[in-house]
């Protein structure tokens, strides 16, 4: 069995808990609309919604719960939310919808964090 780099593991970490976070959204009662959702602006980790809502969520995982929560600069930001505008675009039943910014923190293996209204 091959043995993964250092890149590979932090990626498949990543896939991990983007899956992880759409079990928890699930259990809150969000219907995921999309995972990885790639623009020509950026990509959205999770897009989910509940009536009303459309959640844009950036799902990072790291060593602690506060690493992963103080890990999004303000250039991610702007890229997220360019991205949402484009999402939306496209889908022009969320353009009633209030927007909220997520961020779901994630230290394996299974323990989760969900903070609303990030930015």
């Amino acid at each position: 069995m091959q043995r993964l780099n250092k890149k590979q593991l932090s990626y498949h970490k990543g896939l991990w808990a983007e899956d992880l976070a759409c079990m928890y959204l699930r259990l809150k009662g969000y219907r995921i609309r999309a995972k990885r959702f790639k623009t020509p602006l950026g990509e959205i980790d999770i897009v989910a919604t509940k009536p009303g809502l459309l959640a844009i969520i950036e799902v990072k995982e790291r060593k602690t719960i506060d690493e992963a929560l103080q890990c999004v600069s303000e250039k991610s930001k702007q890229r997220i939310r360019r991205a949402s505008e484009y999402y939306r675009t496209g889908h022009p039943w969320h353009e009633n919808d209030t927007i909220r910014f997520d961020l779901i923190a994630v230290h394996m293996p299974f323990l989760i964090r969900h903070l609303q209204n990030a930015w």
